[in-house]
């Protein structure tokens, strides 16, 4: 019977651990304190400065270790009401800055409804922090102007905290300001209509239950009356970044693929890229033309680094004039022509620069595979290099008003490294101009010098992009090519690309 004389013992030292652990983590004060600190230096003009943050997160981490475990079991309603409030924009700020540079949250895979969230001991989706734990218990449809998702479309955030005893005049302050707002809320004299944000389309009724109910509560908190024979027109949501930091995108730039940026943590890309190059030589009679394919794919590690490898599959194939340029797509093996894949290697893209939201370095290292591709000895047409090729690229991209991109692009180019290196330094630029959110149309420009011989080569193009959906997008370019070569001989030179990419 001795040892059951132990069980009282144990079970006392736990009863007094989890008293100790609830004292411990039992929701105070000065976390509203803090918060308030922590929204006043990062907060400017409803703005929040990321990748500063970014830089140094420590004081959102020492929040998110209180929102994490808080105990809410003795708080009274307006101490979680207020708790809720600060901890759902402290969660949206947490997620951007994980995946940050971004330029809208609507590029997060499942930023609202997939990824969980800690928050007071539970794990949730920021959909069901907003939904089951502030709207389903408060029902209070001024929630709606002090939740900010992020986007410039949202409230302004505030740079102050909400607290329990302000609360509900912090509401209706919140409140009037938006509803003042034309961003909200937009009316003309001369128009028998008004003009809402999309967020009132889609919760239209928490604000009542009809028109003249949604009216009644907007003139609650207007200075300028809403008419209530006024018709409804919704705007669109503006989905860019509530970012104050240097680099900003508006516009039909808000939802666009960056090649510069890097992937966010645990998302990937995989991108497919066809180059049918075809080049005609009028002093030989002849045309040579390769199609390469590169298979890349691209996996987000860390918010400044990416990593994955590539796949080169090649075709090619030399005949006499007349030929088409699509004869090389039969894909056969023969004196001259050739087809097979040719290289594989890893590839690693960093942000070197927190600061440059859009700057990154991509280094790929692509190893031969297949005998002679050079058909040195084989009595075979050249394929690709026998030796290793390093390639390093340096990006950066810069939005140009709300319509409008520069892409710059500076490469090292280290080809048949070890059999007779060729070295190359092609410089791009490519200007685009974005009609639509979903499409692009760009110029591209690049010249490469070969440094070991006097060798270059300039080539010209025009492309378009569309994304089909928000992870799947196309591309097709053509571009006309010179080189010192083709120039001697009087040829001529065109490449054919059509691209895909998926991203989640």
């Amino acid at each position: 019977m001795a040892k059951y004389a132990f069980y009282p013992l144990i079970i006392s030292f736990l009863l007094v651990s989890c008293s100790i652990y609830a004292q411990n983590n039992r929701l105070k004060p000065s976390f509203f304190t803090k918060a308030d600190a922590f929204f006043k230096k990062y907060v400017k003009d409803g703005n929040i400065n990321y990748a500063k943050l970014q830089m140094g997160s420590s004081p959102l981490i020492d929040l998110l270790k209180i929102t994490d475990n808080a105990d809410l079991k003795n708080a009274d309603e307006g101490t979680r009401k207020a708790f809720y409030i600060n901890t759902y924009n402290l969660t949206v700020i947490k997620a951007i800055v994980l995946n940050y540079p971004i330029a809208s949250v609507q590029n997060i895979s499942g930023f609202f409804d997939g990824e969980k969230h800690k928050i007071a001991g539970q794990y949730m989706t920021l959909n069901e922090l907003e939904k089951k734990y502030l709207f389903e218990k408060y029902k209070d449809p001024r929630l709606h102007f002090v939740l900010v998702c992020g986007a410039v479309g949202c409230p302004p955030i505030t740079n102050f905290a909400y607290t329990p005893k302000k609360l509900d005049a912090q509401l209706d302050a919140q409140t009037r300001l938006a509803l003042n707002d034309p961003t909200f809320v937009q009316t003309e004299t001369t128009s028998t209509k008004v003009k809402l944000s999309e967020l009132f389309d889609w919760y239209f009724k928490d604000f009542g239950k009809n028109k003249k109910a949604v009216f009644a509560f907007l003139n609650r908190y207007r200075t300028q009356q809403v008419n209530n024979n006024y018709k409804i027109e919704f705007k669109k949501y503006d989905w860019s970044l509530n970012d104050n930091s240097s680099v900003k995108i508006r516009g039909n730039n808000s939802n666009r693929y960056i090649a510069s940026s890097l992937l966010p943590r645990r998302h990937y890309e995989l991108k497919i890229f066809n180059n049918l190059y075809t080049q005609k030589i009028e002093a030989d009679n002849s045309r040579s033309t390769f199609l390469t394919t590169f298979t890349q794919f691209l996996y987000g590690i860390h918010p400044r680094i990416n990593a994955g490898f590539d796949v080169k599959l090649r075709s090619v194939r030399n005949a006499t004039l007349p030929s088409s340029p699509f004869s090389v797509l039969k894909l056969d093996n023969s004196s001259q022509a050739r087809w097979g894949l040719t290289a594989i290697g890893p590839r690693i893209r960093i942000a070197p620069v927190p600061k440059w939201t859009n700057f990154s370095v991509q280094s790929v290292w692509l190893f031969p595979v297949g005998n002679d591709l050079e058909g040195l000895s084989i009595e075979k047409t050249f394929i690709d290099w026998d030796g290793m090729v390093w390639w390093t690229q340096a990006f950066n991209d810069f939005a140009i008003g709300r319509s409008f991109s520069l892409f710059l692009q500076s490469d090292i180019l280290l080809e048949n490294i070890g059999r007779g290196s060729r070295f190359t330094t092609p410089v791009k630029a490519i200007f685009s101009y974005f009609p639509t959110s979903k499409s692009t149309i760009y110029t591209t420009a690049e010249y490469a010098p070969t440094w070991e011989s006097p060798d270059y080569y300039v080539q010209a193009g025009i492309g378009v992009k569309y994304q089909i959906t928000r992870q799947m997008e196309i591309e097709f370019l053509y571009t006309w090519f010179e080189n010192k070569y083709l120039a001697d001989n009087e040829g001529q030179a065109r490449t054919i690309n059509f691209g895909f990419r998926f991203t989640k």
